[in-house]
Protein backbone atom coordinates (compact mmCIF):
# COMPACT_ATOMS: atom_id res chain seq x y z
CA UNK A 1 0.00 0.00 0.00
CA UNK A 2 1.57 3.33 -0.93
CA UNK A 3 1.76 6.46 1.17
CA UNK A 4 -1.10 7.86 -0.43
CA UNK A 5 -3.52 5.04 0.36
CA UNK A 6 -2.34 5.56 4.10
CA UNK A 7 -1.41 8.87 4.69
CA UNK A 8 -4.41 11.53 3.90
CA UNK A 9 -2.01 14.17 3.69
CA UNK A 10 0.10 12.78 0.72
CA UNK A 11 -3.24 12.93 -1.34
CA UNK A 12 -2.72 15.25 -4.24
CA UNK A 13 -4.79 17.10 -6.24
CA UNK A 14 -3.88 16.30 -9.72
CA UNK A 15 -5.26 18.08 -13.11
CA UNK A 16 -4.58 15.42 -16.12
CA UNK A 17 -4.69 17.25 -19.29
CA UNK A 18 -6.45 15.03 -22.32
CA UNK A 19 -8.23 15.69 -25.24
CA UNK A 20 -6.78 18.86 -27.36
CA UNK A 21 -7.25 19.49 -31.12
CA UNK A 22 -4.96 17.47 -32.59
CA UNK A 23 -5.59 14.00 -34.85
CA UNK A 24 -4.98 12.14 -31.92
CA UNK A 25 -7.81 13.28 -29.34
CA UNK A 26 -9.62 10.71 -29.31
CA UNK A 27 -6.32 8.44 -27.80
CA UNK A 28 -5.97 11.50 -26.00
CA UNK A 29 -9.30 11.53 -23.62
CA UNK A 30 -9.29 7.64 -23.25
CA UNK A 31 -5.91 8.23 -22.01
CA UNK A 32 -6.61 10.76 -19.93
CA UNK A 33 -9.54 8.51 -18.59
CA UNK A 34 -7.50 6.07 -17.89
CA UNK A 35 -4.71 8.24 -16.11
CA UNK A 36 -7.38 9.97 -14.23
CA UNK A 37 -8.81 6.23 -12.50
CA UNK A 38 -5.84 5.13 -11.78
CA UNK A 39 -4.81 8.43 -10.00
CA UNK A 40 -8.17 8.46 -8.27
CA UNK A 41 -7.85 4.75 -7.27
CA UNK A 42 -4.92 5.77 -5.15
CA UNK A 43 -6.62 8.54 -3.00
CA UNK A 44 -6.25 11.51 -5.19
CA UNK A 45 -8.16 14.27 -6.67
CA UNK A 46 -8.52 14.55 -10.14
CA UNK A 47 -9.86 16.78 -12.16
CA UNK A 48 -9.53 16.05 -16.03
CA UNK A 49 -9.53 18.81 -18.31
CA UNK A 50 -9.54 19.44 -21.80
CA UNK A 51 -7.80 22.62 -23.21
CA UNK A 52 -9.41 22.68 -26.16
CA UNK A 53 -12.77 23.43 -24.50
CA UNK A 54 -10.87 25.20 -21.14
CA UNK A 55 -8.71 28.35 -21.58
CA UNK A 56 -5.62 27.30 -19.72
CA UNK A 57 -4.21 31.11 -18.88
CA UNK A 58 -7.51 31.65 -17.11
CA UNK A 59 -8.11 28.12 -15.86
CA UNK A 60 -8.24 28.67 -11.86
CA UNK A 61 -5.05 26.64 -10.63
CA UNK A 62 -5.64 27.17 -6.88
CA UNK A 63 -5.03 23.99 -5.29
CA UNK A 64 -3.62 22.55 -7.96
CA UNK A 65 -0.36 20.40 -6.89
CA UNK A 66 0.61 18.01 -10.06
CA UNK A 67 -0.30 18.25 -13.98
CA UNK A 68 -0.54 15.43 -15.71
CA UNK A 69 -0.29 15.62 -19.60
CA UNK A 70 -1.77 12.95 -21.35
CA UNK A 71 -1.86 15.22 -24.82
CA UNK A 72 -0.86 13.46 -28.05
CA UNK A 73 0.02 14.79 -31.37
CA UNK A 74 1.73 18.39 -32.02
CA UNK A 75 0.42 20.17 -28.40
CA UNK A 76 1.07 16.59 -26.25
Amino acid sequence: MTDSQTNPSSTLNIVVLSGGESAECEISLKSGETVARALSSRGHQVRIVDPSLVDLESFDWTGCDVVFIALNGTYG
